[in-house]
């Protein structure tokens, strides 16, 4: 028999504060912007070119947590069989954290007894393990750290499933995955479709991201003899596969830096993937042909990578991520046309093959997973396109109100009423996140007070353009205004709001963070101060602000905030920041005390050489040969490029 079952399981994770009230004006840092794309065919040049967003407005940033971990229970989903059990985080985004072969007893999947959050999502906050369904744009998902809908399947065969869906801001789609599990299914089938209700095209980004144990001689195998190499360098070109001079990258242990590798896959065939160990044991995963891209990401062997995973495991254990995408290259978006839906199937399962196959000449290894491949197909009935869909039955997890939202939004609008919206959000899933909203489309005045959310886009810019005039009227269409585009225009507003209100702080910061942006460094830092003296407890107000002290070259009162903060998850951040500042007003001393009392700042974000630099910054005497630079030490060593120093 197959059982889905619903309870609370306690994991190790941080404390999380509450969402960052600073509307993002800006992205947290694209590692994928500003490609060099030289030689590529005209698809994906224009798919390159498509779908970029400025920040990931509506939503707020999820970065107030710490890097201590304590028991913590959260919500998921079991799906099991008598050969697979299969976890879900229904608090988490509902990501598949754990999918065991109880016949074997062994994980395929990586994951581990604890959740220690990195600077690496959309929003801030993210974590490695199980895997991960990213909607939205270049990035892991905005709503990693969030909870989502779900409820119970009935499926055709009398076994339960699992629907877990949203309601996905950034783009105003509705995502749906539907977990199946037969009574006699080795493998575990997710149904995906993804819908765009909306009277108009909006770009699609879609990469189910799988991480993998690495062990020595784990290898990746895919049908393809070509692969997109992307690195830190920002170029991404074709390579070989396996590899070109001897190097081969389908050993992601061996990988000399970190790397994704965006296969090229044979046409004509179901799209695949397979991560296997020395004994050619591990996990295969075929999609149908629409999910077309499959990617090998490592970390590497370099000082910064395998940091990096210490960092986010907490451990000496190091992972890779195998992925399948929408697109050839996560780097792509693609149309989605007015009301219309995408969907395909994914197939999970365990993989045995022979080893010296696997291992041997990479036609005898791709040629080796062919049964499998097939018997996955088979199982899931991918040839033909078919799903096996269930009815919904009951609701067993609450997610955010903003498909309700939205329902609502169509119904007072008198728009044609979206059967996909209406059918998975009822009404009751509204909270306080939304009730401004419902005051706005009921009475056209939004309320005063710290904003608990925004929106932006089409559907919401003419009502808040039309609010009756107030501070906080004037405070969202500056929002919404920026997310536009339109910089100056959202300026006026924020003037207009700190005319009505004085001593509006978040008008001010706005102003102040649009200064920054705008080229105004000076200007910036007295904004920045002037709302901190309003807010002076708010630690993302001040970390905001003392970055644009040390903009404006205002480093001793940089030093002196970051030394009088309260104190918060950011004090880490606070001593970096006072470091940093003290190194450019001459004080190296000072930062060189920081160093070696021990700093570790737990919002670094992926990319970031900030404490390499600092490093050689404050040890720049000339150690060995002319030229040479001192080693950083591995805990400051985060460089994923090679280690050279920015300035």
């Amino acid at each position: 028999m197959t059982t889905l079952d619903i309870r609370p399981v306690v994991f190790a994770m941080p404390r999380r504060g509450p969402e960052n009230p600073l509307p993002p004006l800006r992205l947290l840092g694209d590692l994928h912007g500003n490609v060099d794309g030289t030689g590529l065919d005209e698809e994906m040049a224009r798919n390159l070119r498509y779908g970029h967003v400025r920040s990931v407005l509506p939503y707020l940033l999820q970065d107030e947590y710490a890097r201590e971990l304590v028991p913590r229970e959260t919500a998921v989903a079991i799906l099991e069989n008598s050969y697979l059990r299969a976890m879900v985080l229904l608090e988490l985004g509902g990501r598949l954290w754990s999918l065991e072969d109880k016949v074997a007893g062994r994980e395929l999947l990586y994951n581990n007894d604890r959740i220690q959050f990195g600077n690496l999502g959309l929003r801030n906050a993210w974590f490695p393990g199980g895997v991960e369904w990213n909607l939205g744009t270049t990035g892991h998902t905005a709503l990693t750290c969030s909870p989502v809908h779900a409820a119970s399947l009935e499926l055709p065969d009398g076994a339960p499933g699992l629907r877990i869906y949203e309601w996905e801001r950034m783009r105003e789609l509705v995502y749906q995955v539907d977990f199946r599990l037969g009574p006699g299914s080795r493998h575990l089938v997710v149904d995906i479709t993804v819908t765009n209700p909306n009277a108009y095209a909006v770009p699609a980004y879609w990469w189910s991201n799988i991480a993998v144990a690495s062990s020595v001689g784990a290898r990746v195998v895919t049908p393809g003899r070509s692969a997109f190499e992307f690195t830190y360098a920002r170029r991404l070109h074709r390579v070989p596969v396996p590899g070109p001079g001897g190097l081969d990258l389908s050993y992601p242990q061996a990988a000399a830096r970190t790397a994704d590798y965006f296969f090229e896959l044979d046409p004509g065939k179901l799209p695949w993937i397979a991560a296997v160990d020395a004994a050619g044991v591990g996990l295969l995963q075929v999609s149908s042909g629409r999910l077309r891209g499959r990617k090998l990401f490592t970390w590497g062997n370099s000082s910064g990578g395998r940091r990096w995973q210490e960092f986010l495991t907490g451990s000496t254990e190091s992972y890779f991520e195998v992925q399948g995408g929408l697109t050839r290259t996560q780097l792509e978006h693609v149309p989605l046309g007015p009301g219309a839906s995408w969907s395909w199937t994914e197939v999970y399962g365990p993989v045995a093959v022979p080893a010296e196959a696997v291992h041997g000449e990479w036609a005898d290894a791709v040629e080796c997973l062919e049964p499998a491949v097939a018997e996955a197909q088979a199982e899931s009935v991918l040839g033909g396109g078919a799903r096996a869909d269930g009815r919904q039955g009951e609701r067993v997890h609450t997610g955010s109100g903003w498909g309700a939202l939205e329902s609502l939004r169509r119904e007072m609008a008198r728009e044609p009423p979206s059967p996909v919206i209406d059918r998975l959000f009822p009404r009751s899933s509204l909270g306080d996140d939304q009730e401004s909203w419902i005051a706005l489309l009921e009475t056209g005045t939004l309320p005063s007070g710290t904003p608990r959310s925004y929106v932006v886009g089409r559907s919401w810019s003419g009502l808040v353009e039309a609010a009756a005039d107030s501070a906080a009227s004037m405070l969202h269409r500056g929002v919404v205004r920026w997310s536009a585009g339109h910089r100056e225009a959202a300026v006026e507003a924020w003037e207009a709001a700190c005319a009505l209100e004085p001593d509006s702080w978040l008008a001010l910061r706005n102003l102040a963070g649009a200064s920054g942006l705008m080229g105004a460094p000076g200007r910036s830092a007295e904004q920045y101060l002037r709302a901190l003296d309003l807010m002076p407890d708010l630690p993302q107000l001040r970390v905001e602000a003392i970055e644009a002290l040390i903009a404006a070259d205002r480093l001793a009162e940089a030093i002196a905030l970051a030394q009088t903060a309260p104190p918060s998850s950011f004090a880490g951040r606070f001593r970096f920041l006072e470091a940093r500042a003290a190194v450019l007003h001459g004080d190296v001393g000072r930062a060189e005390s920081i160093l070696a009392g021990g700093l570790e700042v737990a919002d670094l974000r992926e990319g970031e050489v900030s404490l390499s630099d600092l490093w050689l910054a404050v040890h720049q005497a000339p150690q060995g040969p002319a030229g040479a630079q001192p080693d950083v030490p591995f805990i400051y060593d985060f460089r994923l490029d090679g280690g050279a120093a920015r300035p």
